[in-house]
Order: C-alpha cells, then structure tokens, then sequence
C-alpha cells in the first residue's frame, strides 16, 4: 500500500465515509501523467465531486475563476472582472481559513467532533 493509499485509508475509516476522500496538491508545473481538466465548472467544490467520483485530472488558476470564494482560499489571484465578485462575497470567506472551513466541512456532513480529531497530525506531504 502507498502513501497515499494509508492516508486514505485512515481518513475513511476515522470519519466513516462513504465516498473517497479528495486530495489536492499545489504545484508550480503540471504533473507528470496527470491530464488537464478540460470544460468548465461553476465552482471549485465542483472539482472535488468529480475527483470523489474517480477521475484523476489536474486544473490551472483559470479553471476556478467562476468561483470568487474558492479562488481566494486557494489564493488565486482573479482577472479585474472576477475580483469585483470576490469582494462581493468577502464576508462568506472565514479568517481562519481552510482549518476552520475543514472542520464547518466534517461538522456540516454530521461527522462526530471526536471522529475528526483522530486525525489530527496526518501528514500529507511527500515523504523524502
């Protein structure tokens, strides 16, 4: 079993999950062997149900710029025509960022708090 494929593992088994859990990778060149995702998708949440679904792809800055929230998590900077609905939606985005979205995330999914924080000091990164 990889890495990966642990992590995955605990993730599912902590939280009792009944769909694969998405990963997400920051990266400054496209990964090898990875296709692009091609079309268009209202919002980056959306890119995550097609990766739960199975389908391994890697998207660039524009493909979220129909999304202003995600785009500022993710720290996209957006065309001039996409920032004025990003300030629009400011208020949505918490301070804390993505720790505190993740938790929303679990509690929103009626996952149990003492669930969740069995996971605390996964690592995620790759393994030199």
């Amino acid at each position: 079993m990889n890495q990966y494929s642990s992590v995955e593992t605990k993730i599912s088994k902590s939280l009792g999950l009944k769909i694969r859990p998405v990963a997400v990778k920051f990266l400054e060149t496209p990964p090898k062997g990875v296709t692009k995702f091609e079309g268009a998708e209202p919002s980056g949440c959306s890119f995550w149900r097609i990766a739960a679904a199975g389908k391994i792809f890697y998207t660039v800055p524009s493909d979220h710029y129909n999304c202003a929230v995600g785009s500022h998590t993710h720290n996209i900077p957006l065309p001039q025509e996409r920032a004025k609905v990003a300030l629009q939606l400011k208020h949505l985005v918490t301070p804390a960022g993505m720790g505190e979205s993740f938790h929303v995330l679990v509690a929103s999914k009626g996952i149990d708090a003492d669930r969740a924080a069995t996971l605390s000091g996964l690592n995620f990164s790759k393994k030199n």
